[in-house]
């Protein structure tokens, strides 16, 4: 396992591993890679990414993932949607089209 500093940034590279990965301090004093936060959280790469460059607060890096699950602006639910078959049917349509 080699470290060097580049640029004012910390960086690690494995035996096994051809890359070189960004090392980040923590308040604490830990040391910690994206890849292992975000296996540690069970997040995405960009999520433990982006905790790690806001801040290097213990607890706001490690508190848990939250998603939410909103449906997009323009959703439109399936009952709401004409009917591909009986669409000339409708009486609004027949009243548009008159």
């Amino acid at each position: 396992m080699k470290t060097k500093i580049e640029n004012g940034k910390e960086y690690i590279k494995y035996k096994n591993s051809k890359q070189w990965e960004a090392l980040y301090t923590l308040d604490s004093g830990k040391k910690i890679t994206i890849a292992k936060l975000s296996k540690k959280l069970k997040c995405t790469t960009p999520c433990a990414r982006s905790r790690l460059n806001k801040t290097s607060d213990d607890k706001i890096i490690f508190s848990p993932v939250t998603t939410s699950r909103r449906k997009p602006v323009g959703f439109v639910a399936r009952e709401f949607l004409l009917d591909p078959k009986t669409w000339y049917k409708d009486p609004l349509v027949k009243l548009m089209l008159k």
